[in-house]
């Protein structure tokens, strides 16, 4: 996760480097937060019970979105209860940075990449402004 200023240059710099001349990079993207969307998300992930013992299981998520950054920060919250009694818990924090198509074609630019094409989702078709899951193919030039 490349969040704070600067790592995504230097990251995708790092990985520029690591290609042969004509090499291609691609990466997924995903635009999790849009203008007027709600600042906070919280879902019921999943919820089962264990045959065995009749536990329930239980998978919450929250998430706080700061525009002002592009940070998404997740809480996932697991919880086992017997008998509507908890019984174990636990809490995994993530934090996710996004970006906006053309950010992510300015990026891959400025990091010396060519052939910047952004398509839509997993498929060869050209993203639209709709696309919020989308590829990035970048190669390194050749040799000159």
């Amino acid at each position: 996760m490349l969040a704070r200023p600067g790592e995504a240059e230097q990251g995708l710099g790092r990985l520029f480097a690591q290609l042969e001349p004509g090499g291609t990079l691609v990466m997924s993207f995903m635009e999790v937060w849009r203008e007027g969307e709600p600042l906070r998300r919280e879902r019921l992930v999943g919820e089962a019970v264990r045959p065995e013992d009749g536990a329930r299981i239980r998978h919450d998520e929250i998430t706080d979105f700061e525009p002002e950054s592009r940070i998404a920060r997740t809480r996932n919250l697991y919880q086992v209860c017997v008998d509507e009694q908890l019984v174990a818990s636990d809490r995994h924090d993530d934090v996710l940075g996004w970006y906006s198509q053309e950010e992510i074609r300015s990026l891959h630019e400025r990091a010396g990449f060519e052939e910047v094409r952004i398509v839509s989702g997993f498929s060869w078709q050209p993203a639209g402004p709709e696309d919020r899951v989308f590829c990035c193919l970048a190669r390194r030039p050749q040799a000159g």
